[in-house]
């Protein structure tokens, strides 16, 4: 809706923080995303296909791939 956002925090290029506003899947994505290692980009965040759940599944992805 019109009155539901979130806004990414980045400290020094890493994600530093999410903060949601009527947007709870993104509120619960922004907490796994914050524990992984992997950098998100800025640039990530800002495109016009962004979504959430996609870019959640990369960063676990390549979080898996580092493991192996």
């Amino acid at each position: 809706g019109e009155h539901s956002f979130s806004v990414f925090c980045f400290r020094e290029g890493k994600l530093a923080g999410i903060e949601s506003v009527n947007r709870p899947a993104d509120h619960m994505a922004g907490r796994r995303l914050l524990k992984l290692s992997s950098a998100i980009q800025i640039e990530s965040v800002v495109a016009a296909n962004f979504d959430m759940k996609v870019l959640e599944a990369d960063v676990r992805a390549r979080e898996l791939e580092a493991m192996q």
